[in-house]
């Protein structure tokens, strides 16, 4: 799986009909890739689907606040 200019995820799968009939913005690639609209509803249906790793769209869109990322202060924590 690859983000796309933090709008859109690409994926590899065996039958990229099964994504394209139930995500209207979704689109086959090849016979094997589908891209999809890194968006919060798009990514809750790759996970209903089954599809692992679906990241997170707030990874792209949340301007994270304070001194730290979230994931970085909690590698610290369990780093110390």
């Amino acid at each position: 799986m690859e983000i796309i200019n933090n709008k859109a995820l690409l994926l590899k799968v065996k039958q990229p009909e099964k994504i394209t009939s139930v995500i209207p913005k979704s689109k086959s690639i090849t016979s094997h890739q589908v891209m999809v609209k890194w968006g919060l509803e798009e990514a809750q249906v790759l996970k209903n689907l089954k599809i692992k790793n679906v990241p997170s769209p707030i990874m792209a869109n949340y301007k994270w606040g304070g001194m730290y990322k979230p994931l970085n202060t909690r590698r610290k924590h369990l780093l110390s």
